[in-house]
């Protein structure tokens, strides 16, 4: 199993392997960037369930994205245009 968690010491998103239940090992896998360029906190993030696992995130509604957390591949980018 996947776990995705967001915090310090960055903004990106990082991603862990759960090892199996009669280990209580959890190893970081891999990091997704995230555009936090503004000094804001780190990112917000919910995940979706699809085919293979998707996270949502940002720290702004002008900066949402989709992410497919094995690849790391931006799936989706949604913002507000204009102000």
């Amino acid at each position: 199993s996947l776990l995705v968690t967001s915090g310090p010491p960055d903004s990106s998103l990082q991603v862990w392997q759960m090892s199996a239940e009669d280990s209580d090992v959890i190893k970081s896998v891999s990091r997704i960037a995230t555009e936090n360029g503004t000094g804001q906190s780190w990112a917000k993030i919910a995940t979706i369930s699809a085919r293979a696992p998707w996270v949502l995130h940002g720290s702004r509604l002008d900066r949402i994205q989709i992410t497919e957390v094995e690849s790391r591949k931006n799936v989706y980018t949604a913002g507000i245009q204009g102000k």
